[in-house]
């Protein structure tokens, strides 16, 4: 009896082990098979593809393993005022929005208006201000602001048909300015900035020190010092434009080429005449504006965007000054 009890046990136990221990076989199996077909896989694909262990990868996510069609760039990238936002960032209706761009469109073909070389962060007050009898009802900031939003949006990529986006960036590679996007590119900073930068910036706000009269004296020890280190600067920009346009020469398209070496040739011509001619233009300039001194007291932010990106960054700081602030600075521009 215990020997049949103990055969029971040994029948009834050992299916459910064997079952178990079978299972396992065949899982390990199956998983060195696919083991087997994708080494087969890579090495087929190793006959044509050539080898890239040379090749550096950028530090960039990669999305082309993604079971996605589509990168979710509004997740991934989160802007203020997205377009999934519970918030209301928009108070002006879609068809009150057309209506207004096809007004600005109509003004331009009707040459009362010359939009030709505007740049679309122009604001409309600006663009409109000598345009005569403007409809009074418009509230140009507030048309301005949603302006901004509703371009975000019609330019995410979610949005852009693909062969747009395709022709959109190669007109713009093609550009001379792109190469100011590059950290490589080497910049030249200006000879008023570089004096700036040895100010002390508790004068920017002195009324009774006006720096563009210092600018003026050829013995102050800042102007000496920033004319010094902008010859410096110049020499060592014309170097390195030199060594940045034969290491990308060709990589660069015609137009490019051209804008650096006339950069270059324009440097090598130029002398001490030249920084003081420099010095002499300045000083001819307009009075600063308000933004302008704005400005100067933020010239340790975005050192390191295009001056025109920076400049863009800055206004918009600027333009969030509540009205007690901005009139300071209206206030010193009025004396210089």
């Amino acid at each position: 009896m215990g020997k049949l009890k103990d055969e029971i046990t040994s029948t009834s136990g050992s299916p459910v082990k064997g079952h178990q221990y079978q299972s396992t076989s065949q899982a390990e199996s199956l998983r060195k098979t696919k083991k087997r077909k994708h080494e087969g896989a890579s090495t087929n694909n190793n006959d044509l593809i050539p080898s890239t262990s040379q090749i550096k990868e950028p530090k960039v996510a990669d999305y082309s393993h993604s079971e996605e069609d589509e990168v979710d760039l509004e997740k991934l990238h989160e802007r203020d005022g997205s377009i999934t936002s519970n918030t209301p960032t928009v108070n002006i209706m879609p068809k009150d929005m057309y209506c207004f761009c096809k007004y600005i469109l109509d003004l331009d073909e009707q040459k009362t208006l010359h939009l030709t070389g505007r740049k679309a962060n122009v604001k409309f007050n600006t663009l409109l201000r000598d345009v005569p009898n403007v409809d009074p009802s418009y509230d140009l900031a507030q048309l301005q602001t949603c302006f901004v939003q509703f371009y975000r949006w019609a330019t995410l990529m979610s949005e852009v048909p693909m062969t747009e986006a395709i022709k959109k960036v190669m007109d713009f590679v093609q550009t001379d300015h792109i190469l100011q996007r590059y950290p490589e590119f080497p910049k030249l900073q200006s000879l008023w900035s570089i004096f700036i930068n040895k100010s002390d910036p508790a004068q920017l706000f002195a009324k009774n020190d006006n720096l563009r009269e210092t600018f003026k004296d050829k013995t102050n020890k800042n102007v000496v010092e920033a004319e010094e280190e902008f010859k410096q600067r110049k020499h060592d920009v014309i170097v390195a434009c030199k060594d940045f346009l034969e290491k990308y020469k060709n990589s660069l398209f015609e137009q490019q080429i051209t804008s650096i070496q006339k950069g270059v040739k324009i440097g090598e011509g130029s002398g001490d005449n030249q920084v003081k001619g420099r010095t002499e233009k300045k000083q001819k300039k307009p009075r600063p504006t308000a933004f302008d001194l704005f400005k100067k007291t933020k010239k340790g932010k975005y050192l390191n965007l295009p001056e025109e990106e920076r400049d863009r960054k800055l206004l918009r700081q600027f333009d969030k000054l509540d009205p007690g602030q901005r009139n300071i600075y209206e206030t010193i521009a009025k004396d210089y």
